[in-house]
């Protein structure tokens, strides 16, 4: 199976900036299937997901989503360039 093929409504939606493609806020947008990106993610790195955690699992990838969503909506400037060497 190719990377391209996993990319699920759930990658496409939540991990794209506003005005680059879809956005998780545009409400002619689905909700993103999250269950089936954990599936397919657990699959593909060969990583067993008990089934009494896999509810917690979605749960918490949905808001980790809901993070990364908050962070990617703050737009960068064109010419930044990240730091070659982490300075604490």
């Amino acid at each position: 199976m190719l990377r391209s093929d996993l990319r699920s409504d759930c990658v496409q939606t939540s991990c794209q900036r506003p005005g680059r493609g879809r956005h998780m806020s545009d409400p002619k947008e689905k909700e993103p299937d999250v269950g089936a990106y954990v599936d397919a993610m657990a699959e593909m790195v060969g990583l067993p997901i008990a089934p009494q955690y896999r509810d917690a699992v979605i749960a918490n990838m949905a808001r980790t989503a809901q993070v990364a969503a908050l962070a990617l909506a703050e737009p960068l400037a064109d010419d930044l360039v990240a730091a070659p060497v982490f300075r604490p």
